[in-house]
């Protein structure tokens, strides 16, 4: 299978829908012309981080289920590019009226491939969910493409290790980090991809907004670090930091499958041993 390019958009986010749905088509659009295959947007790209001031009543207004007119809009930047896209997150309203952080992989016709909730969500004062009442996501569902089985991660969900090893165990050959961390955590950004790629032998893609967001509980600037990391923990493209754009690089099957099939059987016969990790259930 021949090596296919894919992409990690960081963009500027605002308060209103229509602008950042119409920043997200022109990246993607881009980063289509530029021959990816499949891209990812920041998390909260549609309508910010949830703040503690928040009534439940603004939280509803904003919020949408999934399909719904958001994703229908992506859906139709899909058809139009031929990308898979993770849609970073957005608030989702779900049946019973609940609210999750989720994603939504849409396929390159159009179709809604499966949605993933963030897992850990987090009260950190620039991002308040768990006492905001966003229900944490259980599932940590993989996604079938033609190139191999692909997931997703939301924000904290990279901080547990467990989390990123859960997915490869499952199949997926590349994950999509899709997050919105401010420059204070630059070098975490930084880190953290290339440390589940090399160590659960797979692809990350990681999606950060930019710009400068000034809201009740103070002022953040945001760098980006929007990258594609190898399985051997290389960073195999990065985009410019505090610019709006994307990383662009080649994911290769072919090295997967070599990985997986090969070096790991001949080399690390006893890379995983689960019977050793039963602690970590007693935590």
């Amino acid at each position: 299978m021949t090596k296919v390019k894919v992409a990690g958009i960081q963009m500027p986010i605002t308060s209103d829908k229509e602008t950042n749905l119409k920043k997200a088509e022109a990246l993607l659009v881009q980063a289509a012309n530029d021959g990816a295959r499949m891209a990812s947007l920041p998390e909260y790209f549609l309508c910010d981080c949830p703040e503690e001031w928040m009534s439940q009543e603004e939280l509803q207004a904003v919020a949408e289920p999934i399909p719904g007119p958001s994703f229908q809009f992506l859906a139709d930047v899909a058809k139009k590019t031929g990308l898979y896209i993770c849609t970073g997150s957005y608030l989702e309203k779900r049946p019973d009226g609940k609210l999750q952080n989720s994603s939504a992989f849409i396929d390159p016709k159009g179709n809604l491939l499966g949605t993933f909730q963030k897992i850990h969500p987090e009260d950190a004062p620039p991002k308040k969910e768990y006492t905001l009442g966003l229900v944490p996501g259980e599932k940590y569902p993989v996604f079938d493409t033609e190139f191999g089985k692909v997931g997703i991660m939301l924000d904290m969900d990279a901080v547990i290790p467990e989390a990123f090893s859960i997915l490869a165990v499952k199949g997926a050959v590349l994950i999509f980090w899709c997050v919105n961390w401010s420059a204070r955590w630059f070098n975490q950004i930084d880190i953290l991809p290339a440390a589940h790629a090399m160590l659960n032998k797979i692809y990350t893609v990681t999606s950060n907004r930019i710009g400068t967001r000034v809201s009740k509980v103070g002022t953040f600037t945001y760098n980006g670090g929007a990258k594609i990391c190898s399985p051997e923990g290389f960073t195999i493209a990065r985009a410019i930091d505090y610019s709006e754009g994307y990383a662009i690089g080649e994911f290769d099957p072919e090295l997967m499958a070599e990985w997986r099939n090969v070096i790991i059987p001949r080399d690390y016969p006893l890379r995983r041993r689960p019977d050793t990790y039963s602690e970590i259930l007693n935590v």
